[in-house]
C-alpha cells in the first residue's frame, strides 16, 4: 500500500527542485589547440621577402609559441597575438609548424604548413633626382614584406630638402596616390590594403615645384583564408 508523502518531505521537495534541477554535470576542459594561420599552406615567396607567421592557441593557460622552419626554431611569442617573422633568403621549399606550451611544459604542435621560395627577380626602380630637388626615400615598409589580410601597413618616407621647403609628400601603391602629407612626420597608415603583390613609392615636392620620386619598394598581401579554401 503507498502512501502519499507526507507534508514535511513535500515541502523540502519543492524548495530544493530548483537547484536540483540546475545542477548539470561539468564540462570537459577545452581540448588544447594551436593553429598556424599563417601564411597559408603552398604560398610561394621571392628570396628577400619578409614572411609573416600568425598562429592561433586555444585550451592553453598562459602559453609560449615557438615558430619552426623545418624542426629549427626560428622565434618565440609569449604574448598574444602570436606572431613573428622571417627573411626568405634560401630559396627550396621549407615546412612551417607553431609549438604551444604550457606552464607546466605540456605541448601540443599544429598543422604543418609548406612553403616554396624562388629566386628573386629584380624590378625596374625609378628615381627622379634632378639638381636641386628633394631627396626622399620610402623606409616603410621593407622591400619584400608580406602581410597577412587583414593588416594594415604603415608608410614613412624620409624626405630631406634641398633648395627648397618641402610642401607636399605624395604616397602611391601601384601609382595610385593612396595619401598626401604636407608636412612631416611623412607618415601614413592604410588601414586595408588588398589582397595581391603591389609596389609602393613617394614623390616628394618642393615650395619651387621640384619634384623626386623614391625607388619602388615591393610588397605582398596575403589571404590564408582563401588559400585554406582554395585547397
Amino acid at each position: 500500500m503507498t502512501h502519499a508523502p507526507g507534508p514535511v518531505l513535500l515541502a523540502f521537495a519543492l524548495a530544493f527542485a530548483p537547484l536540483l534541477g540546475s545542477c548539470s554535470p561539468p564540462q570537459p576542459a577545452a581540448r588544447a589547440q594551436v593553429t598556424l594561420e599563417c601564411p597559408g599552406d603552398g604560398v610561394r615567396f621571392e628570396q628577400r621577402d619578409i614572411i609573416p607567421l600568425r598562429a592561433e592557441v586555444r585550451g592553453i593557460s598562459h602559453p609560449t609559441v615557438d615558430f619552426t622552419i623545418d624542426g629549427q626554431t626560428i622565434a618565440r611569442d609569449a604574448k598574444p597575438p602570436f606572431t613573428a617573422t622571417f627573411n626568405a633568403i634560401h630559396t627550396g621549399s621549407f615546412v612551417l609548424q607553431a609549438q604551444a606550451r604550457d606552464d607546466d611544459g605540456r605541448s601540443v604542435l599544429s598543422q604543418r604548413l609548406f612553403i616554396h621560395v624562388e629566386t628573386h627577380n629584380e624590378e625596374a626602380s625609378f628615381l627622379n633626382d634632378a639638381e636641386g630637388s628633394p631627396r626622399v626615400t620610402l623606409i616603410s615598409p621593407s622591400l619584400g614584406t608580406v602581410l597577412c589580410h587583414p593588416s594594415p601597413i604603415r608608410f614613412i618616407a624620409q624626405v630631406e630638402q634641398r633648395q627648397a621647403a618641402i610642401a607636399r609628400v605624395d604616397f602611391l601603391v601601384d601609382g595610385k596616390s593612396i595619401g598626401v602629407r604636407t608636412a612631416p612626420p611623412f607618415e601614413l597608415r592604410w588601414d586595408h590594403p588588398p589582397v595581391g603583390r603591389h609596389s609602393a613609392s613617394v614623390i616628394a615636392t618642393d615650395t619651387q615645384g621640384r619634384a623626386a620620386t623614391s625607388t619602388n619598394v615591393r610588397f605582398r598581401v596575403l589571404d590564408p583564408l582563401a588559400i585554406r579554401t582554395a585547397r
